[in-house]
């Protein structure tokens, strides 16, 4: 027993044993063949018999040393221990040395010669790694490496897959690292095939919708909203031409998007408005990080630099007329310097078909250029009636790249968000609400800013709807249009971009990525 326990402590220090030693019981070898048989005693390690001691050529041979040491041969009570010139049988509990002998694999190859000044060195095996990939490829899809070694597969999805740690399996007991897209291998054993399955990644609004799982409705806009969305909720309503659109309301902590860099390397942060009718979604600037109070690409801009003509309502204009189109607002300017200067390099990524609404129908009284007081439509929905819409009912009205969902009319894709949105997220005409999402990026450095929302034409002066910055934050108000409030852009995402990663909160933003396919799609 006590040798047995001794060799196997030996055993268990061998480094790389499971590499280069034979997990067997065989080591009774005896007669002139040296059949070895099985011992009941002694597994993956034992003692030399007496019968090879002999063959291999005893007292002549290098097993001859000055020590004295134990072999597997026994007679009855008795064990044979070889001495430096004598091989005696001796009791079961007499004291002697040990030379432990282990199988090596037929396999192993060497270095060195094998002479004292030159012995024989295992060199390490190698392995051979084969990756069979769905969806996809590797390079390389083969590669050779030691038990030692690891080996790092470069994951080449097809468009608009991903790697799924979960969906890599191997037929051997390997290690896998996931690395962005690499696969690193290591811990090889034995010739390894891993088959690894590439995930769709999913579109994001999609992605929205799945992490959004209780969907609501809404039908009281008559008050502030401030109920926290748990990180779980959105809200339906219908929408342009009828169809849905799922809308963010309240406290959120999920609607986080990072997209995008400006002109000084500085990653953009958005939040998510809505998913829009064609599945496109919507994004409001929120600034350079999730906390930022300043969100304006412009803190002192007038709408338009006159109020005497209703027509400078216009997100663009002709004077004189009630939806021209032939002259930008100031807002507009100055979100399309800022879109060429800090978004053309992701306008792939942007919905050309999405609608911003300026809405200029005539709500009460009768439009005219310099005449009578009347009021716009949103006037009445947002002030009145407290009855927002999405819908954008006149196609001059509905500013767009693509002439296919409205007037074609816009340089850029971008705009700003509506009066109606800002009720449906929340705020109230005239009342301060500090306690919603669209509030929280917008609390400082403006004391208010622009919608896109035309709000009456009142003797001689055009007004539209603002939103309280530093001042009255998260209200709902109107001005003339040539004072200067802060601009917020808005953009929409196209419907086929891809979520590639995140939860939408503040530490986990929404990533996006870009199909090929979709980069020239218009949505």
């Amino acid at each position: 027993n006590n040798s047995n326990i001794n060799l196997n402590n030996f055993h268990n220090i061998l480094q790389q044993k499971d590499l280069y030693t034979v997990s067997t019981n065989k080591f009774i070898c005896e007669g002139e063949n040296l059949t070895c048989n099985s011992s009941e005693k002694y597994n993956n390690i034992g003692l030399i018999n007496v019968d090879e001691f002999n063959k291999i050529g005893g007292f002549d041979s290098y097993l001859k040393t000055n020590s004295s040491y134990f072999t597997l041969t026994e007679a009855g009570n008795l064990v044979e221990k070889i001495t430096n010139n004598n091989i005696e049988s001796v009791t079961h509990d007499s004291i002697s040395g040990l030379r432990p002998v282990v199988y090596v694999p037929g396999e192993t190859k060497v270095t060195g010669t094998g002479k004292y000044e030159d012995p024989y060195i295992f060199k390490e095996k190698t392995y051979i790694v084969k990756i069979n990939a769905k969806n996809g490829t590797t390079s390389p899809t083969t590669a050779e490496l030691t038990h030692a070694g690891s080996y790092t597969f470069i994951a080449m999805p097809n468009d608009g897959y991903k790697i799924d740690s979960s969906k890599i399996n191997c037929d051997k007991t390997v290690t896998i690292n996931i690395d962005e897209n690499k696969i690193v291998i290591s811990d090889v054993l034995d010739n390894t095939t891993c088959n690894v399955e590439y995930s769709p990644i999913p579109l994001l609004a999609d992605k929205i919708l799945t992490d959004n799982p209780n969907v609501s409705t809404r039908s009281n806009f008559s008050t502030i909203f401030t109920t926290s969305n748990n990180g779980n909720t959105i809200y339906k309503a219908s929408g342009q031409d009828g169809k849905d659109t799922y809308y963010f309301a309240g406290q959120v902590t999920n609607n986080y998007v990072k997209f995008g860099t400006n002109s000084s390397g500085q990653e953009l942060w958005w939040r998510i408005v809505r998913i829009n009718e064609d599945n496109s979604v919507r994004l409001i600037y929120a600034g350079l990080s999730a906390t930022d109070t300043a969100a304006y690409v412009s803190i002192n801009q007038k709408y338009n630099s006159i109020n005497d003509n209703s027509a400078y309502v216009g997100y663009m204009y002709t004077k004189n007329v009630q939806r021209g189109t032939n002259t930008n607002s100031g807002v507009k300017t100055i979100l399309d310097s800022w879109y060429a200067e800090n978004l053309e390099d992701y306008d792939g990524y942007i919905s050309k078909t999405a609608i911003y609404c300026n809405d200029r129908t005539v709500g009460s009284g009768s439009w005219s250029a310099t005449g009578s007081a009347f009021a716009y439509s949103g006037y009445k929905r947002i002030w009145e009636d407290f009855s927002p819409t999405f819908m954008c009912s006149n196609l001059s009205d509905r500013f767009t790249i693509s002439k296919e969902t409205g007037n074609g009319k816009l340089t850029y894709p971008i705009g700003m968000i509506t009066a109606d949105e800002i009720s449906y997220a929340g705020g109230l005409y005239g009342t301060n609400n500090s306690n919603y999402y669209i509030a929280q990026n917008a609390s400082s450095g403006a004391s208010y800013w622009w919608t896109m929302s035309p709000h009456e034409w009142f003797y001689g002066f055009a007004f539209v709807f603002f939103v309280g910055g530093s001042s009255d934050t998260g209200f709902l108000l109107n001005d003339v249009v040539n004072n200067a409030y802060g601009v917020r852009p808005v953009i929409s995402l196209k419907s086929c971009v891809l979520a590639s990663g995140g939860s939408g909160t503040a530490s986990d933003p929404y990533t996006v990525e870009l199909p090929s396919a979709c980069s020239s799609a218009e949505n």
